[in-house]
């Protein structure tokens, strides 16, 4: 498993966990995972993810990690709401801003695969 993936992966889990915080307050508490050892723990990994990915492959990689957090987050707003959660912070579809920054991000995977594409052929 490479740098990125282990980067990724470990976003991901730390994000799940915050989500599951703010749809189903204290769930955090009662698993005894203080909310700022998960934030930290982001915190250093994004200070420290320059050092693993190669100049090169940083394109693909931003490219990759758009479309998977996205779909991931999209993913949770969906799921989380049908097990009975409800947003503490307004993390949801009937936010008008978080539609409005999907669409922005949308647009960005869009702009970024095309650019791709261009220096991929251009090459």
């Amino acid at each position: 498993m490479n740098a990125f993936k282990v980067i990724a992966s470990t976003y991901l889990a730390g994000f799940t966990l915050l989500m599951i915080n703010d749809y189903f307050p204290n769930t955090l508490m009662s698993f005894h995972i203080p909310k700022w050892l998960i934030i930290s723990l982001m915190v250093i990994i994004f200070l420290t993810n320059n050092f693993f990915v190669k100049e090169e492959d940083n394109e693909r990689h931003t490219l990759n990690w758009l479309i998977i957090s996205t779909g991931y987050i999209v993913l949770l707003m969906l799921v989380l709401p049908v097990f009975g959660g409800n947003s503490s912070t307004g993390i949801s579809f009937s936010n008008p801003i978080i539609s409005i920054l999907l669409v922005i991000v949308l647009f960005d995977i869009f702009a970024k695969r095309r650019k791709l594409k261009v220096n991929r052929y251009s090459n």
